[in-house]
């Protein structure tokens, strides 16, 4: 950029110094152009090689570069003036100690070439109140800095609490979002997120044509252990049933806590014998368990277990799996029933 404006400023005086062409090119373009590129040049090996105090490099960097352009134009009005970028230049790394280095440089590169200028005490020179009025203009680009630097961090607080204020918000309508579709007690979906799932679930299989199976859960006799041995003790055996229960399920199926001591458990992806199939494991699972709270004995489940019918809605899919679980309660429970016998609906003793 500096070479482009060099050649630029050529053009209106060209007739004038047309003579003096050759010396103008190499001393106003080629001399700095070069100095400049490897002050770059230098600035780019130095930031591979350091690995801390880059910043105060660049701010270095930005110093000697000022001293170049106005060493080669001396005579051009407020030169000067561009040693106040490197201050600026210094509140993008928003700490105070780099802007006051950035100062303190430019303060010393005025002195420097103040003091070292061949032409000092000239008619056209600057004077000493020059060099005072510039070094207290620096002075005061130094407070200005620190305000706008000041000023930048109290915006970046303000965004950091604002983002803060929105995260926790976010977070808390996440937890609130699943609190309100996940059972307390069990961890498991609970009875709206399951009306929530089977609304969908059914108009995709019913679209598709594909199996759907809905199992309904029950505990038997879970109220005499509640009355026997209190509810704490029905609250950890729950508990420790939906984990079973859970443990036996794959990812495509959804598992719920429908109420008490109820479970709803929706089987996708299966056929109705691969569904029956596990739901006869998750029977024998949990009849294998032997609860320390209850003196040793083991629980049982009854399950009423239905596929889903054309043309069939979700209060009618539901009801024909709990008129199942009911008949499976009649039978003397600890089975699954389906709403067609097979020969594998039979009573376990």
């Amino acid at each position: 950029m500096y070479i482009i404006a060099s050649l630029v400023s050529l053009v209106p005086g060209y007739w004038k110094y047309r003579g003096m062409l050759d010396l103008y090119v190499l001393h106003q373009v080629v001399i700095p152009g070069l100095l400049l590129i490897l002050t770059n040049i230098a600035s780019e090996v130095l930031k591979r090689w350091m690995k801390s105090n880059r910043d105060y490099m660049y701010i270095s960097t930005s110093i000697v570069l000022c001293v170049i352009v106005i060493y080669f134009n001396p005579g051009l009005h407020a030169i000067l003036s561009v040693l106040l970028l490197p201050i600026f230049i210094s509140v993008y790394f928003v700490q105070k100690k780099k802007i006051i280095v950035a100062g303190i440089l430019s303060v010393a590169a005025q002195l420097v070439m103040y003091f070292t200028n061949p032409d000092r005490g000239q008619p056209n020179s600057d004077t000493i109140f020059d060099l005072l009025a510039f070094l207290m203009m620096t002075i005061g680009e130094v407070f200005i800095a620190l305000s706008i630097m000041n000023r930048n961090i109290e915006m970046l607080d303000e965004l950091r609490e604002k983002s803060r204020v929105e995260q926790d918000l976010l977070i808390q309508n996440i937890v609130m979002e699943k609190d309100s579709k996940t059972d307390a007690l069990t961890g498991l979906n609970n009875r709206r997120s399951l009306n929530a799932y089977l609304s969908v679930v059914m108009q995709v299989c019913t679209t598709t044509h594909t199996p759907l199976h809905l199992a309904v859960i029950d505990i038997d006799d879970f109220k005499l252990v509640n009355d026997q041995y209190g509810h704490p003790v029905g609250d950890v055996i729950l508990h420790r049933i939906a984990k079973i229960i859970e443990h036996n399920v794959t990812p495509e199926d959804f598992l719920a806590r429908y109420g008490g001591e109820e479970f709803a458990l929706v089987i996708s992806e299966s056929s109705f014998d691969e569904a029956y199939e596990l739901m006869e494991h998750i029977r024998a699972s949990i009849a294998s368990v032997y609860h320390s709270e209850l003196e040793n004995k083991p629980l049982t489940v009854s399950i009423g277990l239905c596929s889903l019918q054309s043309d069939e809605d979700q209060a009618l899919f539901f009801s024909r799996a709990d008129d199942c679980l009911y008949r499976a309660k009649r039978l003397g429970k600890n089975l699954i029933v389906t709403p067609t016998p097979t020969t594998q609906s039979l009573t376990y003793l």
